[in-house]
């Protein structure tokens, strides 16, 4: 269903999620190899860039989305992939990005590879910046929840065709546990249909080896 989802309705989304340079470049230098998991049309890769990171790489399902960013030159070094499985060898990147990523991802199985693939990938020391969407308590969303119990977790809900998640924030901690945790900051995020949501912006670091 959601591979189907990102070839389609959402090739053609607005992305907005931030990123905080005045967290990542606390981390990170301008010369990081980083990557940019989900990195859909290239929206954060081109603020990376604007902001002087010069070793970029991206990854997504959706070739759609990834077509959509070389028309707007917004993309280098990118691969058709999915976040469950990534193309690149251990210990390869000093920083990841997962940008709302973890929302379409819906299902706890594969959440935990993602978790295990983003450690596989960085190296001793190396960041995560990981941006998400929480569990919201209006009533709106809250009978979202209820309907998409079906689907085996609370938080899960259908929209646009498409099986989406928000989570609560002591299971994100569970899922990044082998990540040393640097920062944890609750936001106000909106989402691609223009909805304000309640979301976090986290920080942690893999240990050495």
């Amino acid at each position: 269903m959601m591979d189907r989802y990102w070839q389609e309705t959402g090739a053609f989304k607005r992305f907005t999620t931030p990123l905080d340079f005045s967290l990542i470049r606390q981390r990170l230098s301008p010369e990081a190899k980083l990557l940019d998991i989900g990195c859909g049309y290239g929206r954060a890769l081109s603020l990376l860039s604007q902001e002087g990171y010069c070793n970029l790489w991206g990854c997504d399902i959706s070739l759609p989305l990834l077509k959509r960013g070389k028309e707007e030159e917004l993309l280098a070094n990118v691969a058709v992939a999915s976040a469950t499985d990534l193309p690149f060898p251990d210990g390869l990147f000093d920083g990841a990005f997962l940008m709302g990523v973890l929302t379409a991802v819906p299902f706890d199985e594969d959440q935990r590879r993602v978790a295990c693939e983003v450690l596989r990938v960085l190296k001793p020391g190396g960041t995560l910046y990981l941006t998400d969407f929480l569990i919201n308590r209006d009533p709106r969303n809250l009978e979202r929840y209820r309907v998409g119990w079906k689907w085996g977790s609370y938080g899960i809900f259908s929209t646009d065709g498409g099986l989406f998640r928000h989570h609560d924030q002591e299971y994100i901690r569970s899922l990044f546990d082998k990540f040393n945790p640097l920062h944890w900051e609750e936001v106000t995020l909106e989402t691609m249909n223009g909805h304000l949501s309640q979301g976090f912006i986290m920080m942690g670091e893999k240990g050495g080896e």
